[in-house]
């Protein structure tokens, strides 16, 4: 059985995403000068801080899980949480 331990990240990163469909779809992101290709969005949800809408994403590398959040205010990514094996 495989477990998971989470570390809070909460850092800016570079997200290269597709928009469409009034979706958005993560497909790559860069943290600390290293590009992780995104495999798969294992989930997606909605947050909020204050009146400002956050879409958030649980997404997978092949490796690893990491949590990215896209705050549509600030149109700013954030890597949230990592989630390693």
């Amino acid at each position: 059985m495989s477990r998971f331990g989470f570390t809070e990240i909460d850092e800016p990163v570079k997200v290269g995403a597709v928009f469409e469909n009034m979706k958005v779809r993560p497909r790559w992101f860069i943290w600390r000068k290293s590009k992780y290709n995104l495999k798969k969005i294992t989930y997606n949800w909605v947050d909020f801080d204050g009146n400002t809408k956050i879409l958030c994403f649980s997404v997978w590398d092949g490796k690893n899980l990491y949590e990215i959040s896209f705050n549509l205010r600030l149109v700013s990514w954030k890597l949230t949480k990592v989630y390693l094996e």
